[in-house]
């Protein structure tokens, strides 16, 4: 009778449930240096096409099963992606305004709005051994004194280390980095 009780017990805590790994998106110098260059007062907005707008870390076996999208069994986002996104675009917004800024007078045109709307947040895998991190996203910045819209698509793509969960969260990282660049660069070159 103990036998059994203790091949049950070993049983039970073989099934026991993995804890996932959590990754989140660092890094975040490129993003600062651009922001430096957008005006005070900037809104600023994330959000993602349903399918990406959650915690599951997502990737495609292209040279399987292309456009096929999976999530890893035991890795997650600590957040959605577009709140990791929109986190690491206010960080170096608020870094970039460090500095106290001057006032707007009276009459001078309302602050911008940047929205941003993820759709694609993928580790690619182009073989078992291969794989990136891509990110893409349709950016419109609006003004409403005096009402002008503007949008454009941007996309960052990051080979990674490592062709694994880890590889690809620290290859998020650099790509979300580089899109958030891109996009802080347009709007701040906005007439």
């Amino acid at each position: 009778m103990p036998g059994a009780l203790v091949v049950c017990l070993l049983a039970a805590c073989a099934s026991a449930p993995t804890q996932p790994t959590r990754w989140s998106i660092a890094g975040g110098e490129r993003a600062a240096t651009a922001a430096g260059k957008l005006p005070p007062g900037l809104q600023l907005r994330v959000t993602a096409a349903p399918w990406i707008n959650q915690t599951g870390f997502l990737y495609s076996l292209d040279y399987k099963a292309a456009q096929a999208v999976e999530a890893y069994a035991h890795n997650q986002w600590i957040d959605r992606p577009p709140v990791l996104i929109e986190d690491l675009m206010m960080r170096a917004y608020a870094q970039a305004r460090s500095s106290p800024q001057p006032a707007r007078g009276a009459g001078e045109p309302r602050p911008l709005a940047l929205n941003l709307r993820v759709v694609e947040f993928v580790q690619h895998y182009a073989s078992a051994t291969e794989s990136e991190a891509r990110v893409a996203a349709v950016a419109t910045l609006s003004e409403s004194n005096p009402p002008q819209v503007r949008s454009a698509m941007f996309r960052a793509q990051v080979p990674t280390r490592t062709p694994d969960a880890a590889g690809g969260a620290q290859a998020f990282s650099e790509a979300s980095d580089q899109l958030i660049e891109q996009v802080f660069t347009w709007a701040a070159a906005a007439p």
